[in-house]
């Protein structure tokens, strides 16, 4: 394997891994303005425990769906802009 070929293969590896950790952290904006903002709508529809454990459900899945799906369609985009530049080398 050439020098090249291993800092390339390196770099792509780094770029998914900041893709990932990119979606954990859009995931967890959206689980935290969705609990915030969930709990103080469910807290006028239904009593304790009922409303915080509304809010907290639907803010884990959709954190977690958006963290899933934004990390997945950037390690895709990484991918492919990877791919085209060890085309052009």
């Amino acid at each position: 394997m050439s020098d090249t070929g291993a800092s390339t293969g390196s770099a792509a590896l780094a770029d998914r891994v900041a893709a990932r950790a990119t979606g954990v952290g859009v995931g967890l904006v959206v689980f935290t303005v969705l609990w915030l903002v969930g709990n103080r709508l469910t807290s006028l529809l239904w009593d304790p425990p009922t409303g915080p454990v509304v809010a907290m459900a639907g803010a884990l899945v959709t954190g977690g769906v958006m963290g899933w799906l934004v990390g997945a369609r950037l390690v895709r985009s990484v991918s492919a802009d990877s791919a085209a530049t060890v085309e052009r080398h």
